[in-house]
C-alpha cells in the first residue's frame, strides 16, 4: 500500500516560502513603507493560492512588518520619526549589551570573519549587497553571545527598521559615514575594549538614526513639491 504524502509539511514549506519572499521584498525595500499588498496579485506574482498568500501577511503583521486597515487591507508598515527614535534606542540598549557579552566568546575565526565582512562593505556600491553585509557583520558580534531570545528581539528591532535603511545608504555621504563606524566597532571587538564597544554601537545606531529621520523628512518635503 502506497504511503501517503505528507501535505501538511508540504504546505507549512509553502507557507514559510511565501511568508520568506514577502518579507524579504519589505527588507530589501521592493516592498515600500505605506505601499498597500494586494493579496490577489501578490498569489499571482508568488504562483500560489490565496490561502498560504493570507497567512504569511498575517505572520508579518505579527513581525511588525504588516499593518492590516478596515477598508484599505494589508500595508507595509511606515513608522513615524518619534516612533523611530524610540526602537533606535531600544536597539543601542539590547545590541550594546549582547556585543559587550559577545567579547568572551569572539574567537580569531569570527573576528576574521568581521574583517572580511567590513572590507566587503567598504568596497560596495550596491545599497542591497550593502545592506545585506551589514546585517552579517552586525550580528555575527551578537551571535557570539549566544542567547537567542535576545538574538531573536534584535534581529525583530532590525526588520522594523530595515526598509528605511535603503534610502540612507543609498547617499554616498552616509554610507560611508557607516563603513568609518564599522572600523571603529572592529578595532574594540579586536582590543577586547567593553567600554569602547558600548560606545561605538551606540554611537554607530545614533547617527543611522539620525540619518534616516533626515532622509525621511527630506523625502516628504520632496513629495510635498
Amino acid at each position: 500500500m502506497a504511503s501517503k504524502p505528507d501535505l501538511g509539511i508540504t504546505y507549512k514549506s509553502m507557507q514559510q516560502l511565501v511568508t520568506e519572499r514577502i518579507r524579504t521584498a519589505i527588507l530589501d525595500g521592493t516592498f515600500k513603507p505605506n505601499e498597500k499588498l494586494n493579496q490577489e496579485e501578490l498569489a499571482k506574482m508568488l504562483q500560489v493560492s490565496r490561502i498560504p498568500t493570507r497567512e504569511a501577511l498575517r505572520t508579518l503583521e505579527g513581525e511588525g512588518l504588516i499593518r492590516f486597515y478596515p477598508n484599505r487591507g494589508a500595508v507595509v508598515a511606515a513608522m513615524r520619526p518619534d516612533e523611530m527614535k524610540d526602537v533606535y534606542e531600544i536597539r543601542a540598549v539590547l545590541e550594546s549589551n549582547a556585543a559587550v557579552a559577545a567579547i568572551k566568546h569572539m574567537t580569531a575565526d569570527r573576528i576574521d570573519r568581521l574583517k572580511k565582512l567590513q572590507r566587503q562593505m567598504a568596497a560596495c556600491a550596491d545599497a542591497s549587497r550593502w545592506i545585506a553585509l551589514n546585517d552579517q557583520f552586525h550580528l555575527a558580534i551578537y551571535e557570539a553571545e549566544g542567547t537567542v531570545r535576545l538574538l531573536n528581539v534584535i534581529g525583530t528591532l532590525r526588520n522594523w527598521v530595515a526598509g528605511y535603511i535603503k534610502l540612507l545608504v543609498s547617499d554616498d555621504t552616509h554610507r560611508k559615514a557607516a563603513d568609518k563606524d564599522h572600523v571603529v566597532i572592529l578595532r574594540a571587538v579586536e582590543k577586547r575594549n567593553a567600554a569602547a564597544l558600548r560606545s561605538a554601537i551606540k554611537n554607530h545606531l545614533r547617527t543611522s538614526c539620525k540619518g534616516v529621520i533626515a532622509a525621511l523628512k527630506k523625502r516628504k518635503s520632496l513629495q510635498a513639491d
